[in-house]
């Protein structure tokens, strides 16, 4: 739960007076005093509560471990519940849960992969986080219960990369990066199955230096690893060591032989070892085999048909073959390759960038014989990495993207629907990686209903859905479907999806804001490219699929319209476009349900610029509005205009109070305008505000990344009288979130005027405890609990106070945690 003060530190409060008046005098009081005081606002800012975070793009630089149960499981270096990583465990058809999230304090950043050891549990490092933020060594339990074993504290080592192994001896044995000695260059580390830690070896350059991979044992009880720098001419080395610690530098790098081993050995059946070196003379990397004694033989000097930069070592599968990856040219992001013990290279496959790219681990052969790996990124709308299989032909086969399966960054704001649930969609994650449709139930507990295909449901969907007269959900995708140019669909409450048009360009493309139903049942939308002019359009589209283009913009008329239309009282649709225009600031417009469109404003800086938010009707028949640029500090302003085109700026947005207005507003039952802002003059990432119908703006709360970023689309006002809304992006999952805004009370007072009593009431949040203050000087510090704590059970409150005669009395309303 966050809490938000505004700027001004010096509230305004109004105090009640009572003197000894007559009657008539008492009357006349009571009149000015209701005058006085109607709509007082308290001080403090608005409570914001996050709902659910999502976790957004994992990306991933470890291999996948085979474990006994048959399942796969694997690391990722970021995301996760608090944005430090996580464990995930795949089945062998692709089918991912994420097992454990990082939190720092037990770990963040894993970048090495996973073993299951003799005793069955699971055993990996992480490069930051622990009580040193220097790194950690980890056990997981196969039920998924975490320990951490070890904080490093960069004396005895720091930032491990690579995975352990354990040894015959049953100890565990792994590096640190960094850290250890006095040149901090890293270290061997032993350590025991319950976290006793032993420092072998501190590295001190001549001998290498920043070993980033784990060891491998020999046959002859030997460990045998690589360091990434140092050795005789800096380009890394190949050692072997002793479990007792004594080193012996094997190969130093000299480029012409490799260098920046970043991967560590596979010891071959053969008995030699085999690796890859990041990099060569020539910039591509090589493969080698090292026999136990150090003499060095190269098999491959890479080029960029073959690939380049292996930055993943080697596995040597049932065939006896050598399997590995590249990271980088081929098809300019990377591939899998095989290679037998004498040389013989084999390009298997190469990444599209769709189905993944820039693969920096080392594969793993399955049950089945094929071959199991990740990529760090490619897949999906936001280049999430991915889980892949490979056959040892070459037939490659994406399984899984590494991302949130809920999604993340929502696109638009939410509907509040007549089950009274929440519903919303994301631009990105999802099971394919193209954004979901999602609905929060009232436990605030979150279902994925719909998971973007492209090609047949659409993806990317930034408008807020809409729910018919029939029940059905209603929404746009800006992308994909039949000819990519962005869909409408119809969706039943519990996610059955049906495509009932894919634009084309010439009937509109790019559909960017909600649709609207009209009073003849039909929907109406918009469009931000596409039509003749390729400027964009309004269509109409029935239930069932019929779409009939009804404006293609000019320019002149407007262009590049965001946002969806409103109906008004008067039957016309009203709308707004971001561009175009007679100053090509965008513009106001007026369209009849068969297309005649009038325009009403065309935006010209000084009264805002660029409308990228829908408008809303009032209470008054007004309909207001949001520009994102323009007014008098080019910050965005507030607008108000009427059905036949009276224009009123209410507001300029400053900097202080909030810039760049680019979702719209929503009136609340308490009669005030609600609505966001994405970003301000002091770095915050957002701001909540309420604004009276006559402009006056109190910001609510003010966002910084960990409690959302990018506020996006409209609130929506609940039933318990608390709004809701999405960021796009922070939040404490960091790609994200959906939060509920409580507002803060505003004291409404009417007086007795034969009594000279007061009856205080404020607007409440069901559910939300409050406490009536009162102070007679406010010099004093301390304020007097008047009355009891209130949870309230409706949308308002009411408690009565007597000051007195001549008494005075200034109150105020807290909101409790």
């Amino acid at each position: 739960m966050f809490r938000s003060m505004p700027k001004s530190s010096v509230p305004t409060y109004h105090s009640f007076l009572s003197v000894g008046l007559n009657r008539k005098q008492m009357g006349w009081f009571a009149l000015v005093a209701v005058f006085l005081i109607l709509r007082v606002a308290c001080a403090e800012g608005g409570i914001v509560e996050e709902i659910y975070s999502f976790t957004g793009v994992h990306t991933s630089y470890a291999p996948l471990l085979l474990a006994d149960d048959g399942n796969f499981y694997g690391t990722t270096m970021d995301s996760g519940r608090y944005g430090e990583g996580t464990i995930f465990k795949m089945t062998p058809d692709g089918t991912l849960t994420t097992w454990v999230s990082f939190n720092k304090t037990n770990g963040a950043w894993p970048r090495g992969g996973l073993i299951q050891a003799s005793d069955g549990n699971f055993y990996g490092t992480t490069l930051s986080g622990g009580t040193g933020d220097d790194g950690t060594v980890f056990r997981v339990t196969t039920n998924g219960v975490l320990t951490t074993l070890v904080s490093f504290d960069f004396t005895n080592g720091g930032f491990p990369y690579g995975e352990l192994m354990q040894a015959s001896d049953g100890n565990l044995y792994g590096t640190t990066s960094s850290g250890g000695g006095s040149g901090a260059n890293g270290t061997v580390f032993r350590l025991t199955t319950n976290g006793v830690l032993t420092t072998l070896v501190s590295f001190n350059s001549i001998n290498g230096a920043s070993p980033m991979a784990g060891l491998v044992e020999g046959g002859n009880g030997e460990l045998y690893g690589t360091t990434s720098e140092g050795g005789v001419y800096d380009h890394g080395t190949l050692f072997k060591l002793t479990t007792t610690g004594v080193l012996t530098t094997l190969v130093s790098c000299n480029l012409t032989n490799g260098a920046r081993p970043t991967a560590g050995l596979t010891r071959g059946m053969d008995g030699n070892f085999y690796g890859t070196m990041t990099t060569d003379a020539k910039g591509n990397g090589t493969v080698f085999k090292m026999a136990p004694d150090g003499a060095l033989s190269t098999l491959v000097s890479l080029d960029a048909e073959q690939g380049v930069l292996p930055f993943g070592g080697l596995v040597q599968a049932g065939d006896g073959l050598l399997y590995g990856t590249t990271s980088g040219a081929g098809h300019d992001f990377g591939g899998v390759f095989k290679i037998t013990t004498n040389g013989v290279f084999t390009s298997l496959a190469f990444f599209s960038g769709t189905n993944g790219a820039t693969p920096f681990a080392s594969l793993v052969q399955g049950a089945d014989g094929d071959l199991y790996g990740t990529t760090s990124s490619g897949g999906g709308i936001g280049y999430e990495a991915t889980v892949f299989k490979i056959t040892t032909n070459g037939n490659l086969t994406s399984l899984a993207f590494l991302n949130d399966p809920n999604g993340y960054h929502p696109g638009a704001g939410l509907l509040l629907a007549s089950d009274g649930n929440l519903y919303g969609t994301t631009l990105g994650g999802g099971t394919i990686g193209r954004g979901t449709v999602f609905k929060i139930a009232k436990d605030r507990s979150l279902t994925t209903l719909v998971a973007f295909d492209l090609y047949n449901d659409g993806q990317m969907s930034e408008g807020s859905l809409m729910q018919a007269m029939d029940g059905n959900l209603y929404g746009t995708t800006s992308s994909g479907g039949t000819n990519l140019g962005g869909t409408v669909f119809k969706m039943t409450m519990n996610g059955a999806l049906s495509t009932l048009a894919s634009f084309s360009g010439t009937n509109g493309a790019r559909p960017q804001g909600s649709l609207v139903e009209g009073s003849d049942g039909t929907l109406y939308g918009t469009t931000y490219a596409g039509g003749t002019n390729n400027n964009g359009t309004v269509f109409k589209i029935t239930t069932n699929g019929i779409l009939t283009p009804l404006v293609l913009f000019d320019n002149n008329n407007g262009s590049s319209p965001m946002a969806g239309l409103v109906q008004g009282d008067d039957g016309n649709l009203y709308g707004i476009t971001t561009g175009g225009g007679t100053n090509w600031g965008g513009t106001v417009f007026k369209m009849t349900t068969n297309g005649v469109l009038t325009t009403l404003v065309s935006f010209s800086s000084t009264n805002g610029n660029y409308p990228m938010a829908p408008l809303v009707k009032g209470s008054d028949g007004f309909l207001y509005g949001t520009t994102e640029m323009g007014g008098v500090y080019n910050r965005g302003t507030i607008f108000r205009i009427s059905t036949n085109g009276v224009f009123t700026s209410l507001l300029s947005f400053d900097g202080n109070n909030g810039a760049y207005p680019r979702g719209g507003l929503v009136q609340g039952k308490d009669g005030n305008f609600y609505g966001t802002t994405s970003g301000d003059e002091a770095g915050h990432t957002g701001t909540v505000f309420r604004m009276t119908p006559s402009g006056a703006l109190t910001t609510l709360f003010f966002f910084d990344f960990n409690t959302g970023s990018g506020p996006v689309g409209e609130l929506v006002q609940g039933q318990d009288g608390s709004f809701y809304g999405a960021c796009d992006e922070g939040g404490t999952g960091q790609a994200g979130n959906i939060y509920r805004l409580i507002p803060p009370p505003e004291i409404r007072a009417a007086s007795n005027a034969s009594g000279g009593g007061l009856t205080l009431t404020w607007n409440t949040v069901v559910g939300q405890a409050y406490q009536l203050q009162y102070q007679t000087d406010l010099n004093q510090a301390e304020w007097n609990n008047l009355g009891s704590v209130i949870t309230a059970t409706n949308l308002t409150a009411t408690v009565s106070d007597a000051p007195g005669l001549g008494a005075q009395k200034f109150y105020r309303v807290v909101q409790l945690p």
